[in-house]
């Protein structure tokens, strides 16, 4: 039987032939067009520079690392993002925990290179437990013991190991060496964050907590402290357990000093130092001996000095350490925090010394927290400084009442002259500044007694200015002179609300 060709019973006409054709170039087209056209949002697509960007300065913590889970293309591209965040100032405390992190990031190849600052923290934990606890619960402490104490006691003794075989000293020598980029090291620093933990978000945000503190914490049960707890908690019902600002605390006071002198010299390394000078115990009990050998060759590298509470109530002895400190450094940026001049007088030691004692002209100036601060030695401070002050923080600071005194917030008015003549003034910043306080700054006076009123005065909320110009601007007499009542809460120059408290 012959065989049938199958074409031969579907023969392909002109005409079906030109079809098959056309959609064969509309298949093309489509492919083309698809390929040509605008593609759907991808992030792996950004530039490299948007997403440096994007990661670093528009995403929470939380949502930058889950952006780097999603793919080892995100992950990759983000690296200098995430070590830039996260790894350019670390602090850490001198505990085998933070310190083999600390050994671990100086020998990672990449992290390792994004490490530009080191504070080391005053953090240490407390030898005798029962001393992490208040008094009235250390007999209630049974509980806590049959939990946490033998991990508590093999916390110690490794501590205690390290320090005496100083492992602590070598790791940070070999990472102050070891480190290619880094700039810059600080010691003294704010130990712990507030106990209260309401008010955390109020804190200096510089103020951070060491790696390892919190994990420090949580193993070891301790909590905030009990007698900042809500009101209608009954002290009964309140947890037996240590307190964190109890539990890491560094009984030795000038031990982390001593340390960190004795790495910067092993490493050989000219490194900026910043010290943060803490509020001492004891008046005659000075952080570090300014003869020692390592403390000497690490002075000339000190580039800001930071005074905590206390320095101006302690003995003559201590006011002799700190103007002899002030003279064996060269720093450029100084900072008063915490001082309190009514115990002593208006007088503030501390203040006075500043723009005579120090060797290299004074660049940055920060004061916080001060109380009954004489006018005249404020004004005095400001116009010595003139020549070379570019930088001018001003915070909760309260001028004392003089004999005759003036107009309400006249006082702050001739501060602001003084701050207009600072030529070389390029940042400024106020906030909350206070006249004749009277302990009730943040509500009202029901008293007639118009005295008493101005006895609490003062401008809450802040300025921030850049510029000489601007500065000049926003505190000029026309700027202030709109009127202080409650009521009209007048802008003074950018962002700066002046509002009246007290009465």
């Amino acid at each position: 039987m012959a065989r049938i060709d199958p074409d031969a019973l579907n023969p392909v006409t002109p005409r079906k032939r030109q079809s098959l054709d056309d959609d064969a170039d509309q298949q093309k087209t489509k492919k083309i067009r698809l390929a040509l056209g605008p593609k759907p949002f991808n992030l792996t697509g950004l530039p490299g520079d948007i997403l440096h960007i994007v990661a670093n300065e528009h995403l929470e913590s939380l949502d930058f690392f889950n952006l780097r889970l999603t793919s080892k293309h995100l992950r990759e591209r983000t690296e200098k993002a995430f070590g830039r965040r996260y790894f350019k100032t670390k602090k850490f405390m001198l505990s085998p925990m933070s310190l083999n992190a600390l050994l671990d990031i100086s020998k990672h190849a990449q992290l390792g290179q994004f490490v530009r600052h080191i504070s080391i923290g005053s953090e240490r934990l407390q030898s005798n437990y029962l001393h992490a606890f208040e008094p009235a619960s250390r007999s209630a402490t049974e509980v806590w013991r049959k939990e946490y104490f033998e991990k508590y006691s093999t916390f110690v003794a490794d501590q205690e190991r390290m320090e005496r075989n100083g492992d602590d000293v070598q790791i940070l020598a070999q990472v102050f060496e070891s480190l290619p980029n880094l700039e810059s090291v600080s010691m003294g620093e704010v130990a712990l964050v507030c106990p209260i933990k309401a008010l955390r978000p109020f804190e200096d945000a510089n103020l951070t907590q060491s790696w390892g503190v919190e994990k420090l914490i949580r193993e070891l049960g301790a909590g905030d402290e009990p007698s900042f707890a809500p009101a209608q908690v009954p002290s009964v019902q309140r947890p037996h357990i240590p307190m964190r600002s109890r539990l890491l605390i560094d009984t030795t006071m000038g031990r982390a000093f001593d340390v960190m002198f004795k790495a910067l010299r092993e490493a050989g390394r000219e490194l900026k130092v910043d010290l943060a000078i803490p509020r001492l115990p004891e008046p005659r009990m000075m952080p570090f001996d300014l003869e020692d050998g390592d403390v000497w060759y690490c002075l000339p590298m000190v580039r800001s000095l930071k005074f905590d509470s206390g320095w101006e109530v302690q003995e003559r002895g201590t006011e002799v350490w700190v103007e002899q400190l002030v003279r064996d450094t060269v720093p450029t940026s100084v900072s008063l925090r915490h001082m309190d001049a009514r115990s002593i007088g208006p007088n503030t030691p501390a203040l006075r010394m500043l723009p005579v004692g120090f060797n290299a002209p004074l660049k940055t100036l920060k004061l916080f927290n001060l109380w009954e601060i004489d006018v005249d030695l404020l004004k005095t401070t400001l116009m010595r400084l003139a020549p070379s002050l570019t930088t001018l923080d001003i915070a909760t600071v309260t001028i004392s009442m003089t004999q005759n005194p003036t107009r309400r917030l006249r006082q702050w008015m001739e501060v602001f002259k003084v701050i207009r003549g600072l030529l070389a003034l390029t940042s400024l910043s106020l906030a909350d500044l206070y006249e004749y306080c009277d302990g009730n700054l943040l509500r009202d006076d029901p008293t007639d007694d118009a005295a008493k009123k101005t006895e609490s005065k003062g401008w809450i909320y802040g300025i921030h200015l850049r510029g000489h110009k601007q500065i000049a601007q926003a505190l000029s007499p026309d700027a202030y002179s709109q009127g202080i009542s409650r009521e009209s809460e007048p802008l003074i120059g950018v962002g700066w609300r002046k509002t009246m408290i007290g009465g």
